[in-house]
């Protein structure tokens, strides 16, 4: 009892400075810092500088014993609150210190510990390579200590590095071996297994299987409100936007991430900025222009000032549609170099893919149709391999147009079939338009005017039904880039 009461006082809100500085006895030591550590791991999601707090406790405690390894398990705790709070080089270079501390201290265990924290950093600060590489070594000494539960994370966290780089197939096969260790481990894997379902939903939807997608956001949601975790709650909240926003339900997407914007609160600039970049897609939907161009920015400065490498490329991507749509198509093409750039250096395979695609809708916009075709093959070959085919449908109807405009009807033509037939498969509303607006224009090419009439008629369908479930404010700007179908008719 009295321990126990001793490492309370430790986990208090406040501690005087002289308790800190007196060494404790090696038993007492042990449990109060494992408290510790518990405790900083806990408030990661809940309130990083808390975190921050009790990782200091834990490096005070060890320096007043001179114990090499309960200062590197206090520096590799503050490394992992940093890296919450956006302090990501700090972050980085904390966890290698930690490392080559326990490695100096003979302790494998411990510097496999930090490789955890370091996979999560290598995505937001290019170098994943070696995170990777560090991972591999890091696997194999927790399955020689049967160090389950630490495998557990360092086996999530690789599969989260897979997903970035646009390896969804791969992903998935490691989220289920996660799964299955965190079910194993029974009490202990239990505080995992919404956020690998919930990462798996992720993945279902870069593969564009909706269905599956929404099955899994939906479950690993109801576990996060079980558990009360508002922060993972508002990560499930963007995701089922995400997946409202992309067959057209803009209205329902705007009030999950509304809810989500209020569950994330005062947490980090971070998680508010990703939950905001979700936004960004709503915005652009709606032509909401000015607003999107501001949140563009915004979103950009944040992750910039973060070192976030990952989430800075893929703001940059929305960056540049916006100042496209505005017609700064200069702005455009910078954001998108240095959006490349990154993953480029980063192999993030999928998310290159996806900057030839907007190349492409950007030089159609600037009447290049030859580059405009040329970046939509590229971009439809590279989308096709990785399996993505709510993507590739897009790449395939950028080319149709592209072909349109090059006078090649009877490929634009089958262009407008395929992103047809795929828009019907998965209710992708806004494919559907556009899809039915290209195929109208064919068939007005080639005077075959009954049927460019049933396109025209049945794109504006699809554009007003949408439009019914707006609210008043949200319709005078969403119908302003929808007047084809009903000028050509």
């Amino acid at each position: 009892m009295e321990a126990e009461a001793t490492a309370e006082k430790f986990l208090g809100e406040s501690i005087a400075p002289e308790t800190l500085l007196k060494p404790l006895p090696d038993a007492a030591s042990s449990q109060i810092i494992a408290r510790l550590k518990q405790e900083a791991d806990r408030h990661w999601d809940i309130d990083p500088r808390r975190s921050l707090e009790l990782a200091d406790r834990i490096i005070a405690i060890g320096r007043a014993r001179c114990d090499a390894g309960q200062i590197a398990l206090g520096m590799m705790a503050r490394g992992d609150a940093l890296k919450m709070l956006g302090e990501t080089n700090e972050a980085w270079e904390l966890l290698e210190q930690a490392g080559a501390m326990f490695s100096s201290a003979g302790d494998e265990v411990g510097w496999a510990r930090t490789r955890i924290g370091r996979l999560h950093l290598g995505v937001m600060l290019n170098r994943i390579a070696e995170t990777l590489e560090d991972a591999e070594r890091a696997r194999e000494i927790f399955i020689r200590h049967d160090e389950r539960e630490k495998l557990l994370r360092l086996t999530f966290m690789t599969a989260y590095v897979y997903q970035y780089q646009g390896d969804m197939v791969r992903s998935l096969e490691v989220y289920r071996s996660a799964l299955a260790l965190a079910e194993q481990l029974g009490e202990a894997g239990e505080g995992f297994i919404g956020k690998i379902i919930q990462n798996m939903g992720t993945a279902y939807e870069n593969l564009g299987n909706l269905q599956e997608a929404r099955r899994h956001y939906e479950q690993a949601y109801a576990r996060f409100i079980a558990r009360g975790d508002t922060i993972q709650m508002a990560i499930s909240e963007s995701n089922l936007a995400s997946l409202a926003q992309s067959q057209g339900h803009y209205r329902q997407a705007l009030e999950l991430l509304n809810q989500a914007l209020e569950h994330v609160g005062e947490c980090t600039e971070l998680e508010a900025a990703k939950t905001q970049w979700h936004m960004l897609d709503c915005y652009l939907n709606l032509h909401r222009l000015d607003e999107a161009r501001q949140l563009a920015w915004q979103i950009v400065e944040v992750f910039r000032k973060a070192s976030d490498l990952f989430e800075l490329s893929r703001s940059l991507l929305q960056l540049a549609t916006v100042e496209a749509e505005l017609g700064n198509f200069i702005a455009a093409q910078d954001a998108l170099d240095e959006a490349e750039a990154i993953f480029v250096s980063e192999k993030a395979v999928s998310w290159k893919t996806i900057t030839w695609l907007k190349r492409g809708q950007i030089a159609l916009r600037q009447g290049q149709s030859q580059i405009a075709y040329q970046d939509a093959a590229r971009a439809a070959a590279g989308f096709e391999a990785d399996g993505e085919k709510i993507n590739h449908a897009n790449a395939i109807l950028l080319q149709g147009q592209a072909s349109l405009a090059l006078g090649d009807y009877v490929a634009a033509q089958r262009a407008g079939k395929y992103a047809l037939r795929v828009a019907q498969e998965y209710a992708m509303h806004p494919l559907r338009y556009s899809a039915h607006l290209l195929l109208g224009q064919v068939a007005e090419e080639g005077a075959t005017l009954r049927r460019a009439q049933r396109h025209y008629r049945a794109a504006l369908a699809t554009s007003e039904r949408l439009h019914r479930h707006l609210t008043i404010t949200l319709r005078p700007s969403f119908l302003e880039d929808k007047t084809e179908a009903w000028r050509r008719l």
